[in-house]
């Protein structure tokens, strides 16, 4: 698992730039999905909007990180067969949605403590989220589901 983890971390980065600046979030993202699943037991479905996502190069970038680090802390921890990835345009923001069948969690323990700290994941994004006008929520039940929010602002200045 830390060898599929690391993979994909590796592979966000090289996919970024590419991929998401000449083709769009929504390919971006398919193709992170595509690998990922190529490497893994979970199965994966997409909910993508018709209507094309234009946003900032900036929104663009972490709304792809926050994605990524999403898909891989459901395939790293969620212990899911299936997670579905949704990406929607709601008014002036993107909204991306990943849920896993997975094990859940106590959501008041481990959401408070995964959401604060310093370094990588979901503090992290929390974090720059919140610079942009952005939110992350978080909601679980134990043996169950998760499901993690990405909601951001498709223009900043």
């Amino acid at each position: 698992m830390d060898r599929i983890v690391s993979q994909a971390r590796s592979l966000t980065t090289r996919l970024s730039s590419p991929i998401l600046y000449e083709l769009g979030i929504k390919e971006a993202v398919a193709a992170f999905v595509e690998k990922i699943e190529t490497n893994c037991a979970v199965s994966f479905q997409t909910d993508f909007t018709r209507q094309p996502i234009k946003a900032n190069t900036a929104v663009l970038a972490l709304l792809y990180r926050c994605v990524c680090e999403m898909i891989v802390n459901a395939t790293k921890h969620a212990q899911a067969e299936c997670v579905v990835v949704a990406i929607d345009k709601i008014g002036d923001r993107v909204v991306a949605t990943v849920r896993d069948d997975g094990i859940g969690f106590n959501g008041n323990e481990k959401m408070t403590a995964s959401v604060q700290g310093t370094g990588s994941g979901l503090p992290a994004i929390k974090e720059k989220l919140a610079g942009l006008g952005g939110e992350l929520m978080i909601h679980s039940r134990p043996g169950d589901f998760t499901e993690v929010t990405v909601r951001v602002p498709c223009r900043i200045d």
